[in-house]
């Protein structure tokens, strides 16, 4: 399913309580749901066991430095679009971090809420929303893709062992039922490029159309052997 804004998780890591407590009181209103951590270890905790969809983090930490840890999500949790925050300003760290972890976005201490930390937030929450829709969207391609291959092989055998003789209504009603069930996955495939278009979904309907047409056939000829 696709995320929506409220249910995309950010989780904000930094081993000064009093940081932690300062973020909480400001993000009490946002409709994000917000989660905190003073050390790593928990903030792994935490991923594990929630959407996470932005990770905001501290460098400067200890026992698992805030280096490390962007690693560590981008190898395990790539998805997830991470913001540093951070008052250590040493170059070499900050670029090591940003290899390391393909940071969005950098913010230095002390930061303004709503000129940078929060349009910083919401454009990662954005990213990470859209390539959560575009992965929603390429799997249910995929399905309504096997979906229509299946039905056109039953039309191809369909059309390979049509009746000399008319033997009952089952075969008119199974077309029928066939030609019902492609008209509703081309409607469903029609929203899908109105909202995002794609060659592959195009190519699906045209298929689509390609399977109608046969079916339209088959029906002439079984009402001929009437």
């Amino acid at each position: 399913m696709m995320m929506k804004m409220e249910e995309a998780g950010v989780l904000f890591v930094d081993d000064e309580e009093q940081i932690l407590k300062s973020i909480k009181r400001r993000v009490i209103d946002q409709p994000f749901p917000s989660y905190f951590a003073e050390s790593v270890e928990n903030a792994l905790r935490i991923i594990e066991n929630n959407d996470i969809a932005v990770v905001v983090t501290d460098l400067k930490m200890p026992n698992i430095n805030g280096v490390e840890f962007l690693k560590i999500l981008g190898d395990k949790y790539p998805d997830i679009v991470k913001i540093v925050l951070s008052g250590f300003f040493e170059m070499s760290t900050i670029l090591a971090a940003v290899k390391s972890g393909q940071v969005f976005s950098f913010l230095t201490k002390p930061w303004k809420f709503e000129e940078e930390l929060f349009p910083a937030i919401y454009n990662a929450i954005n990213k990470y929303l859209l390539v959560n829709q575009k992965r929603y969207l390429e799997d249910e391609v995929k399905k309504l893709k096997q979906e229509l291959d299946e039905k056109n092989s039953i039309v191809e055998t369909f059309n390979i062992n049509i009746p000399d003789e008319k033997e009952s209504n089952v075969f008119e009603q199974l077309l029928l039922k066939t030609k019902l069930y492609i008209e509703k996955s081309n409607l469903i495939l029609s929203n899908l490029i109105k909202n995002r278009p794609n060659e592959q979904i195009k190519a699906i309907v045209d298929d689509g159309v390609r399977i109608n047409f046969v079916i339209k056939k088959l029906l002439e000829k079984s009402k001929k052997n009437e």
